[in-house]
């Protein structure tokens, strides 16, 4: 079979490095032929254009970028490239393509999906997983259709999450999984080879909403796991935070303290700092446990140790983050 001509969409930095191990490989059996990410948007306090991490890339490599506003206007030749092409690979590009596009290359396209399909399906997969706190996850790769997500699956392969894993952690084990297998799909020809891809199942269906800004307030009467999890799956982004007074404070690190202790009075527990000092994790109780934290940052701020924000603030007892 000749080289198979690949295009590639995609925008984030999760993305750019997919396709940096693509550029890499160097393999005769494909080449990476055009690009197509976002355009540019306005970041900063100067609200500079800035492109995507898939841009750059691309551009570095002197391959085409294209980045439509939108697939309902025409674009000959964009649509003149996606036809000449064996396949697509779509990797968090963050904009819905039609049908009429998913049908222009010869096979189609693939997109890879960091979660174990049928379960969530959408935009956070890694953080909706760690949020639930899911014992594992895992990578997709799936023929795409017209519905978000609901594709028959090339290739998949599980992965367990730890107790202590964020955000940032379980994405570098997806994305390192993520380029095996993409690799491994296109080495193995499956189109040329008759293999088929295996519909998904119709139970277990979840969707990966998009994160919304009030989700990431802490609400000290939660349970601990619930407190523990999303601390740790909006890690780095979009972070969680708690008031302190008058400051928004991002916290990051959280560890199990007690399970089902509560040293408080009775109906002023919830968000009470703990005095003890010396400790590497404040002490905050919970809805049914107390919590240690690790770290915190104030709004414009750098991230500083429990130990620190305990002696910068000056902290009594009876404090309660609310």
């Amino acid at each position: 079979m000749k080289s198979l001509k690949i295009g590639f969409a995609g925008s984030p930095a999760f993305a750019e490095k997919i396709l940096s191990a693509l550029l890499q490989e160097k393999s005769d059996f494909f080449s990476i032929n055009m690009i197509i990410t976002q355009a540019p948007k306005r970041k900063g306090r100067g609200l500079n254009l800035i492109k995507t991490p898939v841009s750059i890339l691309g551009e570095k490599n002197s391959i085409p970028v294209f980045s439509p506003e939108s697939f309902l206007k025409k674009n000959c030749e964009l649509k003149k490239k996606l036809n000449a092409l064996d396949l697509l690979i779509v990797v968090a590009y963050g904009l819905v393509l039609p049908c009429n596009i998913l049908k222009l290359p010869n096979f189609g396209c693939i997109n890879i999906h960091p979660s174990l399909l049928p379960r969530w399906r959408g935009a956070s997969p890694i953080h909706r997983a760690i949020e639930a706190g899911d014992e594992s996850t895992g990578v997709c790769l799936i023929q795409m259709e017209e519905n978000l997500d609901t594709g028959p699956i090339w290739k998949q392969e599980s992965v367990s999450i730890n107790e202590n894993d964020t955000y940032a952690s379980l994405e570098k084990t997806l994305l390192n999984i993520s380029i095996k297998l993409v690799k491994n799909f296109l080495f193995e020809k499956p189109f040329v080879t008759g293999c088929v891809a295996k519909k998904q199942s119709e139970n277990g269906v979840l969707m990966a909403s998009k994160i919304l800004k009030f989700e990431c307030k802490i609400n000290w009467s939660d349970k601990i796991k619930v407190i523990h999890n999303k601390i740790r799956a909006f890690d780095p982004y979009p972070g969680v935070y708690t008031s302190f007074g008058s400051l928004r404070i991002k916290l990051a690190n959280p560890v199990y303290i007690e399970v089902g202790a509560n040293s408080a009075p009775p109906g002023t527990s919830q968000g009470l700092i703990k005095i003890e000092t010396g400790e590497e994790a404040l002490k905050i109780i919970c809805g049914n446990g107390i919590l240690g934290v690790k770290n915190f940052k104030k709004e414009g701020g750098k991230w500083i140790s429990a130990r620190d924000f305990f002696n910068s603030n000056s902290l009594k007892e009876n404090i309660y983050f609310n």
